[in-house]
């Protein structure tokens, strides 16, 4: 799964023949300077930033995607629209010891081809899975592509709001089973040991406010990342389970995101749930986090003095690798609030979550209709008292107040 994943492109960069069904990469062919940096000085009305860390076993399924991009919508070189591309990825899924260049591109449709035009090589010490790397990228973007609408889509493996200092073993394997290294988001893998880029200090990095952030990445729908990102960008695409290796739906990503009346995060979301047999997907307004953050820090005053007495099994959960993931909604319902609560709790997450979709299952996870309700969250459980020191020093907790 992802996204037991991540994305990736040769640094040595390509053009694609998109003149045929299925599009292959050929050797570099890139556009005469002049003509590139003439297209880039007139800026754009949008941009869609991605950043594919695939140094990792997600390589091969992220290159997909971007493969899977080219049969839709692609801007041309001179449109107001640019997608750019940041890609780390290794020579394989399982080849972590080669080392290669992240590099930065830029895909545009040039008549019957698709073109990624290398615009920035970096060294092979630089790690994709780190907060500087991400600012560095999204500097340059700023700098070359002048916009005042930018959107990011990341893709990688993923973990939530879980920290990368926290231990597979540190709680003594007392029912919470990782079969992952845990992490935030990104991961970049290595022979000794692999580096994991913390969420929170990701979204500190980001240096200008963004239209949307996708996660294409496992178990980012949970509020304590909402509320991290909350005055980062407006809206928020993620999933409360994991996501399958194939990721998101990318023949119709740009298209999407590059509608006439601006973005269709909402056709993202359907785009995906349709393409997938096994899904759970959010659209979230994070200018509406806050009146979640009120609804719940009221019934956190009233009752969570029982949430280490809650049996975990009577609460919707999206744990399937992992085991610290239940739904922020049910888990309150569990926790005691009243239905005077529970209804302004409601009336918050209909605000917020402005889309949310779900098959009856994910793998083999039963999710219930009537107890989904987009967003994950972390419950504290007496055998994790690490985990719960950690969760007790995020922003979610410190607003809400669920342990003190």
């Amino acid at each position: 799964m992802r996204r037991l994943g991540y994305i990736l492109l040769i640094f040595a960069v390509a053009a694609l023949a998109a003149c045929t069904e299925d599009p292959v990469w050929i050797p570099e062919n890139r556009p005469n300077p002049a003509r590139r940096e003439a297209a880039i000085d007139n800026g754009f009305d949008n941009v869609l930033v991605m950043y594919c860390a695939a140094y990792n076993n997600l390589q091969s399924d992220i290159e997909a995607n971007l493969q899977q991009m080219t049969k839709g919508y692609v801007p041309a070189l001179h449109d107001k629209n640019a997608i750019v591309v940041f890609s780390h990825m290794s020579d394989s899924d399982f080849d972590h010891s080669t080392p290669k260049n992240p590099v930065i591109f830029r895909m545009y449709r040039d008549g019957g081809n698709i073109v990624n035009d290398t615009l920035k090589v970096y060294d092979t010490d630089v790690c994709s899975a780190s907060p500087s790397t991400v600012k560095d990228y999204l500097l340059f973007i700023r700098d070359k592509f002048p916009s005042s609408h930018y959107g990011f889509l990341i893709t990688s493996h993923g973990t939530g709001w879980v920290p990368p200092e926290y231990e597979m073993d540190s709680e003594e394997n007392h029912g919470l089973i990782w079969s992952a290294a845990p992490s935030s988001v990104g991961v970049q893998q290595g022979e000794m040991e692999n580096i994991w880029m913390d969420v929170c200090e990701m979204g500190k990095a980001i240096p200008f406010h963004l239209d949307y952030i996708i996660f294409d990445a496992c178990l980012m729908s949970c509020i304590e990342v909402a509320y991290m990102f909350r005055n980062v960008c407006d809206y928020i695409i993620a999933s409360p389970t994991e996501i399958l290796t194939q990721g998101f739906e990318y023949r119709t990503m740009a298209s999407r995101l590059f509608a006439d009346g601006g973005p269709d995060l909402e056709a993202v979301c359907k785009d995906y749930m349709s393409a997938r047999s096994s899904a759970t997907v959010a659209l979230i307004d994070c200018s509406r986090i806050e009146e979640v953050a009120a609804a719940c820090r009221t019934i956190c005053d009233n009752h969570a003095g029982r949430v280490m007495d809650i049996e975990s099994s009577t609460i919707q959960s999206y744990n399937v690798t992992y085991s610290c993931f239940y739904d922020l909604r049910d888990m309150c319902k569990v926790l005691g609030a009243s239905p005077g609560e529970l209804s302004d709790l409601d009336a918050a997450l209909s605000r917020c979550v402005i889309y949310k979709g779900a098959t009856d299952f994910f793998l083999s996870k039963r999710i219930d209709p009537e107890r989904f309700s987009g967003l994950s969250t972390f419950l504290p459980k007496k055998h994790t008292p690490i985990l719960n020191a950690l969760f007790a020093e995020t922003e979610w907790n410190k607003a809400i107040g669920l342990l003190k």
